[in-house]
């Protein structure tokens, strides 16, 4: 696996909470979800970074070509969870909805093969034979959309409600510091020719087709040069919409990641 682009930018918020990444044939962005409860338990004001930097520094120890995505994720996780018990003792007391929590894609491109992993609504593009395949999970989506119907008046109010039922059959499957989320992924595989490019994206960028409708998904182009104009232009949508009148959305600008490897 070749790695052509690795790319992350911070948006409105303080951090950047995405982390972007690939290891021999293996690559990843982990998407951090915005604290909503004041407590931390791990750092000094952000938990969610501690979490996706922690994952992202270790996810290169446990890959391993027998292994799945899914179980890479999972022992990696498991090693992640002591290190944060390590820090806070307490951990497993406190409610799951107040620790932090991640979206996640990944991909395996070995042996003219292409495997991917998708938890939350980062995703996956892959440009095949027959055009581009858009892979994500709107699982988180189709809760939000079923919460606002409870016509719940405060926006932090209802993004709370959202989040007190993560990894719950009721709610919505997440990434957490447990894992408890990790076997309810969308995960598959599939054969690919040499030179396949497949791109792992955040909801930062899919947004540019997603929420911003410039393009069809299937109509991106996965090259170098059209990648660095998608990044350049979800920016340029966003700037011209910076109340999020015309497009309504949490941040002006969210953290955009990117990684685009290609099959040898």
């Amino acid at each position: 696996m070749k790695t052509r682009i690795t790319y992350s930018e911070k948006g409105t918020a303080r951090y950047n909470e995405d982390r972007v990444g690939s290891y021999r044939n293996v690559a990843w962005v982990i998407d951090g979800a915005t604290p909503l409860f004041q407590e931390t338990y791990l750092s000094e004001d952000n938990d969610v970074v501690w979490l996706v930097e922690t994952l992202h520094k270790w996810l290169p120890h446990f890959i391993r070509d027998e292994e799945s995505l899914e179980e890479i994720l999972s022992r990696t996780l498991a090693h992640v969870e002591q290190e944060a018990l390590g820090l806070y003792p307490g951990l497993r007391n406190v409610a799951a909805y107040a620790l932090p929590t991640f979206t996640v894609a990944m991909v395996r491109l070995s042996g003219g093969r292409l495997e991917y992993y998708v938890l939350g609504d980062a995703g996956v593009l892959a440009a095949l034979p027959d055009g581009v395949l858009w892979m994500t999970d709107d699982r988180l989506e189709m809760m939000s959309q079923r919460v606002r119907k409870e016509a719940v008046a405060d926006k932090p109010v209802l993004l709370q409600a959202i989040r007190q039922k993560l990894n719950t059959e009721e709610g919505y499957w997440i990434g957490s510091i447990d894992g408890a989320g990790i076997p309810h992924g969308y995960a598959g595989e599939m054969k690919v020719e040499p030179g396949t490019r497949v791109m792992c994206v955040s909801d930062g960028y899919s947004r540019l087709f997603e929420l911003f409708g410039w393009v069809e998904a299937e109509q991106l182009k996965l090259d170098d040069a059209s990648v660095k104009a998608t990044v350049a232009k979800v920016r340029e949508i966003e700037m011209a919409d910076a109340e999020g009148v015309r497009f309504p959305r949490a941040k002006c600008h969210d953290d955009l990641s990117v990684v685009l490897v290609e099959s040898e």
